[in-house]
């Protein structure tokens, strides 16, 4: 396991994309988590897996 120093907030940032399979589609849920804290920035769950994705919450959290 990689242990980071980190010294302030919105220092280390860490990103996951989740495929969410259901019977009608595919979804997405994308988390941006500080390292520092733990604390969950932004998530967004949407049907497009790629730069719009990325875009949409990226937008919603700056």
């Amino acid at each position: 396991m990689k242990t980071w120093l980190i010294e302030k907030g919105l220092e280390k940032l860490l990103t996951d994309v989740t495929q969410i399979r259901t019977k009608e589609e595919n979804s997405y849920l994308m988390v941006i988590q500080d390292l520092y804290n733990k604390e969950k920035i932004e998530c967004v769950i949407s049907e497009n897996n790629g730069m719009k994705l990325i875009k949409e919450v990226i937008d919603r959290w700056i």
